[in-house]
Parts: C-alpha cells; sequence; structure tokens
C-alpha cells in the first residue's frame, strides 16, 4: 500500500509540473505582394495579392483597387495598367528586350511597393546534335551573349496524343556547376539554371543523358530561356527550399525578393523552343 502511495505522489508531482505556454504570435502589418513575369514581345501582367502569416493557412486576398503603374526606365514612359480580374492587372503596351521596367504599386491601408526588372533578348541561335538520340542522348550549344546572362533549359517529351512529361537527365556540363548533384561533375534535374559568367561571348554546349526511352515518344521540345537576374535568383532560392524541406538540419533558406515595401518578385523572362520529331 505504501508503494502505491509513492507512485501515485510521484505522478502527481509531475502532472503538478506542466505548464501551457500561450504562443502570442507578433502581428504584422500586412504587404502588397507582387507577382509578375515580363516576357519579350508580350503584354505585361501582374498579381497583386495581400500578404498573410506563415499559420493561416486560408486562399491569399487579391488586392482589386490598387494603382498599378509601369514605367519603361529607357524613355520614361509611364502606363497605367487596368485590373482585370481576382488582383490580376494588364498593360497594353508590349515589352521589348534588353528593357529595363519598374512597377509602382499604391493601395488603401497598404505601404506602396516598386520593383524593377529587365526582360532579356532571348536566343536565335541554339543547335542540336541528335545523333545519339538511340542511346537517350542530346547534345545542346548556343552562342552565349557578351555580358553576363543567366538562362534555364529543359526538355519535354511529347507523345502520340499530345501529352507532355517533363524529362529528368544528367549533364556532366560544366555550366551546370552550381546545379543539384551527387558529384563534382553531374548533375541531376529536370530543369537546369545557370549563368554565363566564365563562358562570356563563347559557345556553350550541355550534354544531357535521359532516364527514359525516347523512342516511346513522338517528339521533344527543347526549351532555353533567357532570364533577368531576379528570376535567376528567385528561382534558384525556390529550388533550394524545396530541396531543403525534409533535411531538418538544413540551413533555412530565404527565396528571393525585389520588390522594396513589399514582398513577391519582378522578373522577366524570353522564351526560345525547338522542336525534334523522333
Amino acid at each position: 500500500m505504501q508503494y502505491l502511495i509513492s507512485i501515485l505522489i510521484v505522478m502527481m508531482t509531475f502532472t503538478s509540473c506542466r505548464k501551457v505556454i500561450d504562443f502570442e504570435e507578433e502581428e504584422i502589418d500586412p504587404k502588397i505582394v507582387v507577382n509578375s513575369m515580363f516576357y519579350e514581345d508580350s503584354i505585361p501582367l501582374i498579381s497583386l495579392v495581400v500578404s498573410q502569416s506563415v499559420l493561416e493557412d486560408e486562399e491569399f486576398t487579391p488586392i482589386v483597387n490598387a494603382d498599378v503603374q509601369l514605367k519603361n526606365t529607357l524613355n520614361g514612359v509611364v502606363e497605367n495598367m487596368i485590373h482585370i480580374g481576382n488582383g490580376q492587372y494588364k498593360g497594353d503596351s508590349i515589352l521589348v528586350g534588353g528593357v529595363e521596367y519598374e512597377v509602382l504599386v499604391n493601395a488603401t491601408n497598404f505601404k506602396a511597393a516598386t520593383g524593377n526588372t529587365l526582360v532579356p533578348h532571348r536566343i536565335d541561335n541554339l543547335q542540336l546534335d541528335t545523333m545519339n538520340l538511340f542511346d537517350n542522348k542530346l547534345k545542346v550549344s548556343f552562342q552565349s551573349a557578351t555580358s553576363e546572362t543567366y538562362y534555364e533549359v529543359f526538355v519535354t517529351a511529347i507523345d502520340t496524343f499530345g501529352y507532355a512529361s517533363s524529362l529528368f537527365s544528367n549533364s556532366t556540363s560544366p555550366i551546370f556547376k552550381d546545379g543539384f548533384s551527387f558529384d563534382d561533375n553531374t548533375a541531376y534535374g529536370i530543369r537546369f539554371l545557370f549563368s554565363n559568367a566564365d563562358y562570356l561571348n563563347n559557345t556553350i554546349e550541355m550534354n544531357f543523358s535521359f532516364y527514359e526511352e525516347l523512342s516511346n515518344y513522338d517528339s521533344l521540345k527543347v526549351t532555353l530561356n533567357t532570364l533577368s537576374r531576379d528570376a535567376y535568383l528567385y528561382e534558384k532560392t525556390v529550388d533550394a527550399y524545396f530541396y531543403s524541406q525534409d533535411d531538418p538540419f538544413a540551413q533555412p533558406v530565404q527565396v528571393y525578393s525585389n520588390v522594396n515595401g513589399g514582398l513577391g518578385v519582378v522578373s522577366g523572362k524570353a522564351i526560345f523552343e525547338k522542336i525534334i520529331e523522333l
């Protein structure tokens, strides 16, 4: 009996030591979140939503009453963008490659938000070596720009019914030295991001080995896009963020933002695609 009483006393002692601590979330004023990808030879589109806490799981609230202006910094022309629904704003001008644009956003009860980016030129000299396609290999090459420029490349397979599948591959090309890899020489992935910083005005070659049998498809689409620096940094940090999510010991990744007074990213891209019939 005395033994049972001792156990009860110990249990009551541990129970009485419990302390409930209320989590007090720091209140932060909501900000304008600007998201836009400006494409060469296209009209500008911008998405605006209200920022929210990481503890919230509701849909983002669109901002529908903002004053949005787009400034061409080369000639100083300012365009007023029109709200077309659900926080989406559209301009009428055609974006010009090689020109930097600035976005200025004002909305009631929010701090003004601004961001700028360069709309890059698309490449026009993509070469494809298909000699080893029967071995599921492809060589891609192009003449890089004379100044530091950023790119992304990926290959999509298209079947008889028109369905497209992104192809996972590896590459031993040194241009991908900053990509995700398991050794010093080979990078793996579906999409590769890279800079021409070490290859200015030189021919860049990329050798891909695919893990799927290419003969199962009707065609391949090779996409080589030119990115603004802002687009490159944003995509790199987003990739790093998702890559490190399942690692409890990974360093926290801050996703890139170039919006002053708010959040989000204003970035530019120029698309170039080439089809290979199989």
